[in-house]
């Protein structure tokens, strides 16, 4: 099946669902942005059209679960629910569902590979290199969409947790448990940096001034401009670094 017959499939699976639901709706609008930048990471990596469409598929694919997710519980919160990943995965390999979108053995396997580790703290250990350069594909791309879509909304006045910085005095994630106020969502999205693998990814932050806008967004609510005025520095001189590191 190419790309397009799995896009057909994955639209019919999307229609057994309530697609007046705004919020399915946008999931459905992610998946579609997610399968773009896939494309595009892919396309900078120069790979062959059918890794790229491999990566498109595993774009495609990975948040199949979200429809059940917000259909049973009402919420994108994988701690009041379950795991989207795991389970997209479950729906994939459920009466061999996955068959519909791709019959090659190698490529069902990448794809659930993909699926189940996209929304991981990080990567599982001993997946073979294509497995896991997929997974990267997928990882990134789907931060990229979160860290230009969301987190560009906040109310009131806030009062900068100090705690909040440590993520990106030790480049790392956040942990997703506790992150729920939001100027919490936007820092942690803003941390998603230190989880990008491609130039390309790097790149899209800058161009897209990613960084600048999201702590202009937090400093326009909070008198804490020293702080977050220190976490803008940290974060470019980090992307830029980066950046420098890929082209070699």
């Amino acid at each position: 099946m190419n790309i397009n017959d799995a896009i057909k499939e994955f639209v019919n699976y999307s229609k057994t669902y309530d697609m007046t639901n705004p919020t399915l709706m946008a999931e459905f609008h992610h998946t579609y942005r997610v399968v773009e930048y896939t494309k595009d990471i892919a396309r900078s990596l120069k790979l062959s059209e059918e890794d790229t469409c491999t990566a498109m598929l595993c774009a495609l694919l990975h948040d199949i679960a979200r429809y059940k997710q917000h259909t049973m519980f009402k919420t994108s919160l994988d701690a009041r629910s379950f795991d989207h990943g795991d389970e997209a995965c479950n729906i994939l390999i459920k009466n061999n569902y996955i068959s519909k979108f791709t019959t090659k053995p190698e490529e069902q396997q990448i794809v659930l590979k993909a699926v189940k580790n996209h929304n991981k703290y990080k990567i599982e250990d001993g997946l073979s290199e294509r497995e896991e350069m997929f997974c990267k594909i997928l990882r990134d791309a789907d931060k990229l969409d979160k860290m230009k879509e969301q987190g560009n909304t906040i109310e009131g006045i806030i009062i900068l947790n100090p705690s909040y910085i440590k993520p990106f005095q030790e480049r790392r994630l956040y942990k997703n448990h506790g992150v729920t106020g939001q100027y919490e969502v936007t820092l942690r999205l803003l941390a998603f940096v230190y989880d990008l693998n491609f130039k390309f990814s790097y790149e899209f932050i800058l161009n897209n001034r990613i960084i600048e806008d999201k702590i202009d967004l937090i400093m326009s609510h909070c008198s804490n401009i020293g702080i977050l005025e220190y976490v803008r520095k940290i974060l470019l001189e980090y992307v830029n670094e980066r950046i420098e590191e890929l082209s070699k």
